[in-house]
């Protein structure tokens, strides 16, 4: 779900926040009656990201977040924060706050004419994110590190990806909302988020996987795949039907296979839309339509990845001619 809202009203200001976050007090630091607020927002059940800004001074309290969450400031400004394991921290351009999502959360000073990326994350979504990718259970909550390095290694490519979705929360037609893309990107960026910030388990993350997924296990994967290979499939779909770790299935996947999991997924999927171009009459079915129905969104891509195992143009196909 995308939303943008300009304000200048403070009660506004505050239900947006409220419906789209927490249910936090709010206060304007100062005499100032117009907080010239901005809301730019990108929502799924899994995470909402949203560039958050306002003209004035502010001041927020929220007694328990109940979510993992991460402000990433953009340009100069900054934010005065803290929780009950920190103590007073100061986040810049080059570091982003991440929170627990439990304890009193006060940001003490949120400088006006600050863009925040915020981020939140549903603490079960994260959790279960971890779990499939150790293959073990998590005792939580995570005890993440209080801050990120954005400006190097894992924190600045998963700030870059913050900052993609940002910009696709103003535009609604963008590939973030698609069915296809859209799940399988919101995984990334929290499996991106494990990998990016310091917590309990994150020596383990680093470790590589001692056993890849046994046959049986691929098998299964498999059979999801070519019994429905239209679906959006994301690794942790297919770790889950197997019953084994991601690391696990994308090393069982490379022996078995000789291919990634999304690699042998789209393989299957051109296959698929290669059957429909050869049956189909041109006169009822497009090539787009049956791309789409296959699961590629991006028609140039298909189109390319098509001749390179054909050598044919999809249209070529479609009309007899290859």
């Amino acid at each position: 779900m995308h939303q943008s809202v300009r304000t200048d009203d403070l009660d506004h200001a505050r239900s947006v926040v409220v419906d789209s976050y927490y249910g936090s007090r709010l206060d304007v630091l100062g005499r100032a009656t117009a907080v010239g607020a901005s809301f730019d927002l990108l929502q799924s059940p899994a995470l909402t990201v949203g560039a958050l800004r306002f003209g004035v001074d502010v001041r927020t309290i929220t007694p328990e977040l109940g979510s993992y969450h991460v402000n990433l400031p953009v340009g100069d400004g900054f934010m005065a924060w803290e929780q009950p394991h920190t103590g007073p921290m100061v986040a810049g351009g080059k570091e982003a706050a991440v929170f627990r999502p439990e304890g009193l959360t006060t940001v003490s000073r949120w400088e006006a004419g600050c863009t925040l990326l915020a981020v939140k994350v549903d603490r079960q979504v994260m959790e279960r994110a971890l779990r499939r990718i150790i293959g073990r259970p998590v005792d939580g909550p995570l005890l993440l590190g209080p801050t990120m390095d954005v400006t190097s290694g894992p924190g600045r490519t998963w700030a870059g990806l913050i900052r993609l979705l940002a910009a696709e929360a103003r535009n609604p037609d963008g590939l973030a909302s698609h069915p296809i893309l859209g799940p399988p990107l919101a995984e990334n960026v929290v499996r991106a988020l494990l990998l990016s910030v310091d917590h309990q388990y994150a020596d383990l993350l680093r470790e590589p996987a001692v056993r890849a997924a046994s046959s049986v296990s691929i098998q299964r994967a498999l059979n999801a795949i070519h019994d429905a290979p239209e679906r959006p499939w994301t690794l942790g779909d297919l770790a889950r039907i197997g019953q084994v770790s991601v690391r696990a299935l994308q090393m069982g996947f490379r022996r078995h296979c000789g291919a990634t999991p999304t690699e042998y997924l789209r393989d299957v999927r051109l296959t698929r839309a290669h059957l429909d171009l050869s049956v189909s009459d041109p006169a009822a079915a497009g090539v787009a339509e049956i791309a789409n129905r296959w699961g590629f969104v991006h028609l140039g891509r298909f189109a390319a990845r098509y001749r390179d195992r054909y050598g044919c143009h999809p249209s070529d196909t479609l009309q007899g001619l290859c």
